[in-house]
């Protein structure tokens, strides 16, 4: 399960290292910090370009499109499991949880031509008294991690503000909230936390601080959605230039493109530093559906004479990629 605490010690570090790459971490990657955190300690001696593909990769893995319900093909809710609704409250340590079963077909497996979605419907209860400090409310199945929305409580003249943060691929994005919050929150499930037969689903309440709640509520619609949407991705093809002048600025065409089956987020174009060139202006794209394609540019200088191998990445607010090429400037 996911560990709040984990969370913003390992983000610390690895949101650096998505800062020196000139790319700004989208808000509602926010609580997704540890996958990155992970696959930084987890990939050894590997380069900088390798690491980056990596991360990318579990990106695509573990966040899920934009707002708004996926359709299904077939559901299976906690209510038709036996769980009208669940309800947590506040335990003696900081995280209070509770564990339901579900019961999917023989044979589910996440990915290729199906994919299995949690549609989780909530209602979180602030204590009005609370100081500031941080809530999370997070669901796994089978012990593998696929919701979490984050609770940030400040005090601005005594009164209690709060913002909710949610990460996925589906569900994404910052919102100023009120003390008692109800809301729906989807996302892709991990690959292993989909298997044929039993699958438990835990539902988990986590401080962060000294921030208080009175309860967490999950309504009997909560459920495991199969549907044939499958994740956003992208594809990133670079052009290179007929001619590269050695301290001459020139631009580095590229072409983006939505090879996933569900609709990417708007996001960044930039140059991994390393190679040696400089970037002088980086690119964007907007928010594309599946088959969707956007063109752009970056402003690049080659300071010296020389080849240069460089690696340019994409990345929005639910996909990313890269691509790698070699320039010679005369």
């Amino acid at each position: 399960m996911w560990g709040a605490r984990s969370l913003a010690v390992c983000g610390r570090a690895t949101w650096m290292g998505w800062k020196s790459l000139g790319i700004g971490l989208p808000p509602g990657y926010q609580g997704a910090r540890r996958f990155y955190a992970e696959a930084v300690t987890g990939v050894r001696g590997s380069t900088r370009a390798a690491t980056l593909l990596t991360l990318i990769a579990l990106v695509a893995a573990f966040v899920a499109t934009a707002r708004g319900s996926t359709p299904g093909l077939r559901s299976w809710s906690i209510a038709a499991a036996g769980y009208p609704r669940v309800v947590i409250h506040p335990g003696k340590g900081t995280m209070s949880k509770r564990t339901v079963a579900i019961t999917l077909p023989k044979g589910a497996v996440q990915g290729g031509r199906t994919w299995y979605l949690i549609h989780l419907h909530y209602r979180l209860v602030l204590d009005p008294q609370t100081p500031p400090g941080d809530v999370y409310v997070e669901a796994a199945t089978d012990g593998y991690p696929c919701a979490m929305i984050r609770f940030d409580v400040t005090r601005v003249n005594g009164k209690p503000r709060v913002k909710a943060a949610a990460s996925g691929l589906i569900s994404n994005g910052v919102k100023a909230v009120g003390l008692v919050h109800e809301d729906t929150f989807e996302n892709y499930l991990e690959y292993r936390g989909v298997r044929g037969g039993r699958n438990t689903v835990t539902f988990t309440a986590e401080r962060l601080g000294p921030a208080r709640f009175l309860r967490l509520t999950i309504f009997g619609d909560t459920r495991v959605v199969l549907t044939r949407a499958s994740l956003p991705a992208l594809a990133v093809e670079p052009f290179a230039p007929r001619r590269v002048t050695a301290g001459v600025p020139f631009a580095l065409a590229y072409r983006i493109r939505n090879t996933g089956g569900s609709r990417t987020l708007a996001g960044q174009v930039g140059l991994v530093p390393g190679s040696g060139l400089r970037q002088l202006r980086g690119g964007a794209f907007p928010a594309l559906r599946p088959g969707g394609v956007a063109n752009g540019s970056l402003r690049l200088l080659a300071p010296h004479r020389g080849t240069y191998r460089l690696t340019i990445v994409a990345q929005g607010g639910n996909a990313g990629n890269a691509a790698t090429l070699a320039l010679t400037a005369q």
